[in-house]
């Protein structure tokens, strides 16, 4: 077989899993390859992003030294090749190793001597000749007594000392070769004392340093207070010289070697004209001696004499100036010339570096940079590194500890940052920086009222003018128009000085608009953007509030928060702290309260109108010493939070939540630093997302990153400011999308930048096979590659496989070819070209064919075909040949697919075997069961349902491959036959279940059933049916059921009857019943089941009825008997219901005298006492047993008293005239109906009776006495009768009738007057119909309302009894008919009956006359006004008077007035339509 063909048909599902599965995959990653400007990259990842040295650049923090420094010395001193440094103070030495790169262990190696307590210098050299570097220091005790030099040698890790001389006040140690061998010696310079008669002198010390040393001493008597001894050159003699000087002095002294070692070494002056402060020696030429390098602090300058080998000039030949007072100076090869570049550090905290071009110097530095306060000592790193640069050891000012600072030379730089600004005579306070149509920084210049802009490299500088006080910046699109635009706040002016941004900002004398603000003391200053508006917008902070500034550029629109809580805003931020992400809320920290006051967008905000007055909530920073205050999304959930310094030496950071700030909201977090806090800045410093804080210190010399993890903060990284923070402003200064940052330092005066260094990408390759099959697909994936934020969109990416293809996919498939080794690689590159790369080496094997089968089926029963497929596989190979064993001794087949057929039960082992073009071989097993094929039992009817009796042919039709042996029939009613085929007959009706049993010659046996059904001979029948028809009856009424039947095998022997059948609980015959037809009635409403069973000899046939009893509703009917003294008896026996309810009635009465309701009883008969005169309308309810209730009501007429008659005594005449009549008034009044009212009168022998007619509406009854034709007393009474027959008599009224003195002319006009009107009355009376009765009538038929109008006395109560019931009667049938609404009328001889219709109500009015008039009209507004009034109640009126009255009011509408105004009116527009008459 071929490589790999015994396992190459798992190869599909191997590669579906390493696709699917990551543990069985390959992840390589590496570190990135060098970039194309072929500068080291760091890779991005968790590691580096939170590291020194990584985001920006070689930049590194000082290390933090114990004590007062004295001096530092650099050296090889642990034996690893790399430059360590050695640092003293005043009774200790501290060696820190070098790291390679310049920076240091932060841990260090400490040396202590007993008496060592004030060291003064430092040497460094091999002194035992071991080739390793040892250590020398110069000391004395505490008291300045007991000075001694002391060695400490590296080859017993400097634990052993040796003291080799005692020497008066040692100042400075020099270590070289001065006593002509190859050997170091040692030159010790000691000050001398004049005053106590001892002089200066240099010791030398010959080696081998022992206890027993070779020593001579230099007397310098001119040089007392030597403190400067420098090694070097000075002649061609080829021996090292000596250098030596004293601080402030005006001359150096040059001492030239002797060819012996001793004493006499020769001297001499070089007079420098100035004031001393460093001597060195160097090659600074190039040509070989060293040359001699002086700072001339009396001139302010540094001063070279070149050497050319006469020895050192009297005059130098280079100058350098303009640097302030320099206190060291060093020399290195930092630049890559071959000659040394100078390094000056200066009192001023800066440091300047000038660059050897070709052995002269230039004036001019090539780079300025601030270090720490107080520098002592300055030594320039070229070699044992592979960083050149510089350290600088300072003792720091007040509250800074003492440093030690490495400045890399990087990239053609060095210094503490990558731009450094400074300005000649002036500091720098705030800062800002933005694009004002360019990369711009902005500072405050400290005392004078202007700012400086500069360009990013520093280069191009320019002042703007400011007012009074200038303290704030701020740049952002104040206008709109896309450029960013700069305002400064002036506090002491109390103005905001605005410049627009342009290619001319740096030419501008005057500001583009200058802003007054309301607010005191202003103090800090913002800018943001108002989402809700779309506007950008200044804040400024003051000590009476907040001010907001609209349209700076324009017309400022001001709008004043905060005014209501005292302190100064001495620092004011905008940005997105609202729980919902909405831009533009305001933080301002309040000193005064030490408080942070949140502002928060109003929901409909508009200009000048954006903010509440009083905070929306408070941070808490009470006894915390705020000093300020930044804004920033620190954890990543889209709203940004705040976070606070302390002057106590915290950040505390408030996280904003979903649910927002609140009242004293606490810290969610706080980092302790290593000193106050003067000034914080966000931004996103690692550029990973989340913004971080940048802290300016006002106590150290440093600026703080606090970098957010998303849950904290990390401090690895604090870069040297060179002093302590005046200004810091944090965010993109270079325009590269990564944020920067910028620090002005209060001591050295400068600005510095440092940009955020671009990391390569961190590139990982996935690869899902690093063995493939040739030709198989592997899958890759670089996706989990990472990089920074800002570069992750941007990233390319490059696939080399190693056999010349490639691909630019993020992920993919790739198949090689042909087997072999690639080395291959991934390449992914960011938008600035920094690359990283990640080799992998693939193996792909050479792929034989791989030998698959599939079948038919691999389980048949014996003869059955089964069908074999080929599906072998083979890549890049064909396959070429095939074959297939079948293992049941038949010829192999060796096509690509074949069939076979298996006649005997077995199991069986196939065999399939594949050859692809190169030889090759694969094979495959597939094992094929081949099973007994068993019998088959079944049978066939031509019918499965039967009739008793009815013979049956059962037909075997089963089938067996190996023949039937037995039949067994199971015939389902005991019977066991054992034929192959069945006839029977069935004699009993019924289920039964037919099995048939088969055995084959192979005793295999096999069963099939089949159920059939033998039927039995029911009789026939008819429907049941009611003879009446229908299926719904009366209770109690008898019901005649009918069914109709016939046989059909057996006789019919008898009927029975279940007349209220169930079907839970079976027939239960109504005994009695045997016929084909029953009379039944049912007592009780409901639905009834009739079942009738209609029987043979031996089965019966059913047959059901549903019918439903309804039940008879009762019909209400009363009399009444009304007794004296208002005693009534009631009678509802008269009631009817059926016969089976009739005798459960149940009565209640209701008496309309406001008694209310009778409850419920069997008793028909009731008596009643009425206490009052009145109509009552009684109403009696029947019910009976089923709840079922009919009502009906009647008038009762209650009167026992007389009538009541007032006479109007203001009416009646005290005299009257003879000839004229009288005109008698009587208020009648009772219960029931006045039947008459007589008017009795006598005057002499006249006498007479009147009837008194009533006026219409009233109880008021009038009757005229005829003209009486003599005079004297006239007396009258009244007497009244009602219906009960009741009557009374008033009293007798006296009228003296006298002449009338009247002239006979106005006798006839009276005369002829009263004609007239006779005539004109009798005219009306005639033609116009008068209302005499009026009627209200309820749908239901009860009068609810009666009114009447007596013009004529005496009128038949019979007539109008009989009237009524003829209204009720219609009114009854119109609803029940739904009768139209229209006027109705009816007549009744003279009288007339009209009746109006409502949606509840009848009004019918009996009148007399001939001409109807507005009646109709009035009627229907009694009618509407009625049912409006009463619309609650006579919707479902049960008949209570209570419930409507002052119903008869309504009624009474028809009656008032005289007998005219029911006339009708002309000229009266029809509501149905203009002008016509209605």
């Amino acid at each position: 077989m071929g490589k790999k063909s015994a396992f190459l048909w798992i190869i599909p599902v191997l590669a579906a899993a390493l696709l699917l599965a990551v543990p069985a995959s390959f992840i390589i990653t590496s570190v990135p390859a060098v970039n194309e400007a072929a500068t080291p990259s760091i890779p991005y990842n968790a590691d580096s992003i939170f590291s020194e040295g990584t985001i920006f650049d070689s930049f590194r923090e000082p290390l933090d030294l114990p004590g007062e420094l004295r001096d530092m010395a650099l050296g090889e001193l642990n034996g690893d090749g790399i430059t360590d440094v050695a640092v003293a103070n005043a009774s200790s030495i501290m060696i820190y190793h070098g790291l390679g790169d310049g920076s240091l262990s932060a841990v260090s190696t400490t040396l202590t001597r007993g008496g060592m307590d004030d060291i003064r210098s430092l040497a460094i050299g091999d002194l035992d000749g071991d080739g390793k570097d040892d250590l020398a220091a110069a000391y004395t005790n505490i008291s300045g007594e007991n000075p001694k030099v002391t060695l400490f040698y590296q080859n017993t890790g400097f634990s052993t000392a040796l003291d080799v001389g005692i020497f008066p006040d040692p100042q400075r140690v020099v270590i070289g070769h001065f006593e002509g061998s190859s050997y170091n010696s040692l030159a010790v310079a000691c000050r001398g004392d004049p005053g106590e008669g001892i002089d200066a002198n240099i010791s030398l010390i010959r080696w081998p340093f022992t206890q027993t040393y070779h020593q001579v001493q230099i007397g310098v008597s001119q040089m007392a207070d030597i403190a400067y001894l420098t090694a070097g050159y000075d002649g061609s003699d080829g021996r090292i010289d000596l250098i030596a000087g004293e601080p402030g002095g005006d001359r150096v002294l040059v001492l030239t070697q002797p060819s012996t070692f001793s004493p006499a070494w020769s001297m001499r002056n070089v007079e420098i004209g100035g004031s001393l402060t460093d001597v060195q020696m160097v090659n600074y030429t190039g040509n070989g001696p060293k040359d001699l390098a002086v700072i001339n602090s009396g001139e302010e300058r540094v001063e070279i004499r070149a050497n050319t080998g006469s020895g050192i000039p009297a005059s130098a030949t280079a100058i350098i100036d303009g640097f302030g007072n320099a206190v060291a100076m060093s020399f290195g090869h930092l630049s890559g010339s071959s000659r040394p570049d100078l390094v000056l550090v200066s009192e001023d905290d800066t440091c300047r570096v000038y660059t050897n071009e070709g052995g002269t110097v230039d004036a001019e530095y090539d780079h300025r940079f601030p270090i720490e306060d107080r520098p002592v000592k300055m030594l320039a790193l070229d070699h044992g590194s592979s960083a050149d640069g510089i350290y600088v050891l300072s003792n720091g000012g007040a509250g800074d500890a003492p440093s030690l600072a490495f400045y890399p030379y990087v990239n053609g730089t060095i210094g503490n940052a990558d731009v450094n600004v400074f300005r000649e005579g002036g500091k720098f306070t705030a800062l800002y920086a933005g694009n004002l149509s360019f990369d711009a920084v902005v500072a405050i210049v400290d005392g004078e009222d202007l700012v400086t802009i500069s360009d990013i490299a520093g280069e191009a500088q320019a002042t703007l003018p400011a007012q009074a006080g200038p303290c704030g910046l701020y740049i952002g699109d104040l206008d709109g128009d896309g450029t960013d635009d700069l305002a400064v706040l002036n506090g002491d002016a109390g103005t905001v000085s605005v410049f627009r941004g342009s290619s001319e900002i740096m030419t501008k004398g005057v500001p583009d608009a200058i802003v007054s603000l309301g607010l005191t003391s202003p103090r800090s200053i913002c800018g943001g953007y108002i989402g809700a508006l779309g506007e950008g917008v200044l804040a400024v902070g003051g000590s009476d509030g907040v001010e907001i500034v609209y349209h700076p550029l324009s017309t400022p629109v001001l709008e004043s928060i905060g005014a209501g809580t005292t302190g100064n805003r001495t620092a004011v931020s905008m940005g997105k702290i609202s729980s919902t992400s909405v831009s533009g809320g305001i933080a301002a920290l309040n000193e005064g309260t030490g408080r942070i006051e949140i502002y928060l967008v109003k929901g409909s905000p508009s200009i000048g109108d954006c903010y509440p007055d009083t905070p929306n909530a408070w941070l808490n920073m009470v006894g915390r010493a705020p000093t300020s205050m930044t804004m920033g999304d620190f954890n990543g959930d889209g709203r940004d939070d705040v976070a606070a310094g302390s002057a106590q030496g915290q950040v505390r950071v408030f996280l904003n939540s979903d649910l927002g700030f609140y009242g004293d909201t606490p810290a969610s977090i706080t980092s302790h630093l290593p000193g106050a806090v003067s000034h914080v800045s966000s931004a996103d410093l690692n550029d990973d997302g989340l913004d971080d804080i940048s802290v300016g210190y006002s106590s150290i010399s440093k600026v703080g990153l606090l970098l957010s993890t998303g849950s904290s903060f990390s401090n690895n990284i604090n870069l040297s400011a060179g002093g302590r923070a005046a200004g810091i402003f944090a965010g993109d200064i270079n325009g590269d999308q990564r944020d920067d940052i910028a620090a002005s330092s209060s001591s050295s005066g400068a600005l510095s930048i440092w940009f955020q260094r671009n990391l390569a990408p961190s590139p990982q390759a996935w690869l899902s096979d690093l063995t493939p099959i040739e030709g198989g697909n592997m899958a890759f994936d670089a996706g989990n590659s990472s990089d920074s934020m800002s570069d992750r969109p941007s990233l390319t990416y490059l696939w080399d496989f190693g056999d010349g293809n490639t691909s630019t996919a993020v992920s993919g498939h790739h198949a090689y070819g042909a087997n072999g080794s690639y080395d291959g690689y991934l390449e992914v590159t960011d938008r600035a070209g920094m690359k990283g790369r990640a080799v992998f080496h693939v193996v792909a094997e050479d792929a034989g064919p791989v030998a698959a089968v599939y079948l038919s089926s691999t389980t048949i029963h014996e003869g059955g075909l089964i069908g074999f497929f080929d599906d072998s596989s083979s890549f890049p190979d064909r396959i070429t040949a095939y074959r297939w064993v079948f293992g049941d001794s038949s010829p192999p087949v060796s096509t690509r697919d074949a069939e076979h057929r298996y006649l005997t039960k077995g199991t069986y082992v196939v065999t399939h075997t594949v050859w692809d073009e190169d030889g090759d071989i694969s094979t495959t097993n597939v094992t094929v069961v081949v099973q007994d094929l068993p019998p088959v039992a079944s049978f066939s009817s031509p019918k499965y349902s039967f009739s008793e009796g009815e013979t049956i042919h059962f037909t075997d039709a089963s089938y067996a491959y190996d023949g039937i042996a037995s039949w067994s029939w199971d015939l389902g009613d005991g019977r066991i036959l054992t034929t192959r085929n069945v006839t029977t007959s069935y004699p009993d009706p019924g289920q039964y279940i037919v099995a048939l049993t088969i055995v084959d010659q192979e005793g295999q046996a096999s069963s099939f059933n089949h159920t059939i059904t033998v039927l039995g001979t029911n009789p026939g029948a008819g429907e049941l049916v009611a003879v009446a028809g229908g299926v719904s009856f009366p209770m109690d009424e008898p019901i005649t059921f009918r069914v109709s039947a016939w046989q059909h095998y057996l006789p019919i022997v008898r009927y029975a009857w279940d007349l209220d059948h169930d079907p839970s609980s079976g027939f239960n015959e109504t005994p009695g019943i045997s016929v084909n037809q029953t009379t039944w009635s049912f007592r009780a409403p409901g639905e009834y089941q009739v079942c009738v069973r209609i029987y043979d000899t031996n089965s019966f046939t059913e047959r059901f009825l549903t019918v439903a009893i309804n039940d008879v509703l009762p019909t209400a009917r009363f009399v009444s008997q009304t007794a004296g003294g208002g005693h009534v008896t009631f009678d509802g026996s008269s009631s009817l219901d059926s016969a089976t309810d009739i005798s459960d009635l149940e009565y209640r009465w209701y008496y309309g005298d406001g008694s209310g309701w009778t409850s419920w009883s069997n008793i028909s008969y009731v008596q009643h006492q009425y206490s009052t005169d009145g109509i009552y309308q009684a109403s009696l309810e029947v019910r009976d047993r089923w709840g079922e209730v009919d009502s009906v009501t009647g008038n009762i007429v209650v009167d026992t008293s007389a009538p009541s008659i007032d006479l109007d005594d203001a009416a009646v005449q005290t005299e009257a005239y003879a000839g004229e009549e009288v005109v008698v008034r009587a208020k009648v009044t009772d219960v029931s109906n006045i039947e008459r009212v007589l008017l009795f009168y006598q005057c002499g022998d006249v006498n007479g009776t009147l009837v008194m007619s009533r006026i219409t509406g009233t109880d008021t009854y009038v009757a005229t006495i005829p003209a009486l034709p003599l005079t004297g007393p006239l007396t009258f009474h009244v007497e009244a009768e009602d219906a009960g027959g009741h009557s009374s008599l008033s009293a007798t009224m006296n009228v003296k009738v006298v002449e009338r003195p009247d002239s006979i002319w106005m006798l006839a006009l009276a005369a002829a007057a009263t004609i007239v009107a006779s005539l004109l009355l009798l005219y009306f009376r005639r033609t116009t119909m008068v209302v005499d009765e009026v009627f209200m009538i309820y749908r239901d038929g009860n009068l609810m309302a009666h009114q009447t109008r007596r013009l004529k006395p005496g009128m038949d109560d019979q007539i109008m009894g009989s009237m009524l019931v003829a209204i009720q009667d219609f009114v009854r049938d119109s609803f029940k008919e739904d009768a139209s609404t229209g006027l109705n009328r009816m007549d009744f001889g003279e009288r007339k009956v009209l009746v109006e219709k409502g949606d509840n109500i009848y009004l019918a009015v009996v009148l007399h006359g001939k001409r109807e008039g507005r009646v109709p009209h009035i009627m229907r507004e009694a009618i509407s006004h009625t049912e409006e009034r009463f619309s609650e109640t006579l919707g479902e009126w049960d008949g209570d008077m209570d419930k409507v009255r002052g119903i008869n009011a309504e009624a009474s509408r028809l009656l008032r007035g005289s007998v005219l105004d029911l006339a009708p009116r002309e000229k009266r527009r029809d509501p149905e339509g203009p002008g016509k008459a209605s």
